[in-house]
């Protein structure tokens, strides 16, 4: 697992392990690039950077880069110097990663069809580097050293490995605490563009810190025994439970799925309990207009995250009820916008709710193939879509068995009302 903390000593529940005073971290209040910017005179560089806090990650990822290269010029022109740099943080930092934001195109192949697929953000990335980072940097030679857009500190390669390092090991530490004592998990969520791909809230590149020391234990799935809480003035790592002497010390990612665990930090768990697949709205409905109806007067997502235990989303009931509509019932619901309930009772009309839904997850599951792995990340990738393809069948048999029974009370309900007939 490479470097991470063992306990050479018993630790009880509730030990402070380590603190670490919030101006040992590395965030956007903490680098000298903005004092360098400002000492400048450079009005509309200072506004540029400022207006770059708004676009995702791109700031925090440039002052990283800025700081390892300010570490490497301030040794050289001080030898010797005591001058604090983040320069020996960045040293023990890793430089080559196994997500697959690195991962050549036939291993790529292997993630068609997963939830990783369409995240991986590099296309956006790059973007973002050469119609903005490049340029910033360029324009101010007397800060980054003459930059012609080819040196090392600067270059594309590092702007990916500080990403990455971002990713898998940064830590959502909020600015200010009202009072409040509370924990902090590893961030790491949201892509280089500021949001990420689950439409989760966004969160704010200030909020990111690198957390020294931290960053360097290991997480497991189910396996954490300490958490990091923070204080007004400091970072507390304690323990959660009694630890002996010799276990490994585990923080936690608050249990990813394993696809999450790929794309962030490059491993996987087997097993992982918290696995989760995602299915596109369209599988259910393919009427475009219907399915644009139902997201935006209702609010629907365009995605659906299923994971067990098995449970019936109100949502894609609801959804499936809007595409099994027939065109007269459709247009007075669309008039009335009147939201169809998402119980689900023994009528004719269940039966073909339940059999969409059947149907997409079955589609879903056709999304994923089932290929050889050569390689270490063709194995990972394996593990991604096996635990994928589980879940679908379980919720897929779940489905199947409910139609029968819906099928069958539908039986039973006609069977009585002709009886009453009579």
């Amino acid at each position: 697992m490479g470097r991470g903390m063992l306990a050479t000593e018993d630790i009880k529940e509730g030990e402070v392990l380590f603190e670490m005073p919030r101006s040992m971290l590395l965030n956007l209040q903490t680098t000298t690039l903005p004092y360098t910017l400002k000492a400048t005179g450079n009005k509309e560089a200072i506004q540029r950077w400022s207006k770059m806090q708004e676009e995702g990650w791109a700031p925090l990822i440039l002052a990283m880069m800025w700081e390892d290269y300010h570490a490497s010029t301030t040794v050289k022109q001080v030898e010797g110097s005591t001058q604090q740099t983040w320069g020996p943080y960045f040293d023990i930092m890793p430089r080559e990663f196994s997500t697959p934001m690195f991962w050549p195109e036939a291993d790529l192949d292997h993630l068609r069809g997963t939830s990783i697929e369409n995240k991986l953000g590099r296309d956006e990335a790059e973007a973002t580097y050469h119609e903005k980072v490049l340029p910033f940097v360029q324009s101010m030679p007397q800060v980054f050293g003459g930059i012609d857009g080819d040196s090392d500190w600067f270059s594309l390669e590092r702007y990916h490995m500080m990403a990455s390092r971002i990713l898998s090991r940064s830590f959502h530490v909020k600015r200010q605490v009202k009072g409040i004592e509370a924990e902090t998990h590893n961030s790491a969520e949201d892509e280089e563009n500021g949001t990420n791909n689950d439409g989760e809230e966004y969160e704010h590149v200030g909020d990111i810190s690198m957390v020294p020391m931290a960053d360097m234990l290991n997480a497991r799935s189910g396996s954490d025994n300490i958490r990091l809480f923070y204080k007004p003035q400091v970072l507390e790592m304690r323990a959660t439970k009694d630890i002996l002497a010799g276990e490994q010390i585990f923080n936690t990612y608050a249990d990813p799925p394993n696809s999450d665990l790929l794309r962030r930090y490059g491993h996987v768990d087997e097993p992982n309990e918290n696995d989760i697949v995602e299915i596109d709205a369209s599988l259910i409905c393919v009427n475009t207009e219907r399915l644009q109806w139902a997201c935006e007067t209702f609010g629907m997502d365009e995605v659906f995250s299923i994971n067990p235990p098995f449970e019936v989303d109100d949502e894609m009931i609801v959804l499936a009820k809007i595409a099994s509509m027939s065109k007269e019932e459709y247009t007075n619901a669309a008039r009335q916008e009147k939201c169809p309930s998402p119980r689900l009772e023994a009528t004719t009309n269940v039966q073909a709710v339940c059999q969409l839904i059947a149907e997409a997850l079955t589609k879903r599951m056709k999304q994923i193939p089932q290929l050889d792995a050569t390689n270490d990340n063709q194995r990972r990738a394996r593990v991604v879509r096996q635990g994928e393809r589980r879940i679908l069948e379980q919720y897929r048999t779940a489905f199947q068995e409910l139609l029968a029974e819906m099928t069958e009370e539908t039986k039973t309900s006609h069977s009585a009302a002709k009886k009453r007939k009579r």
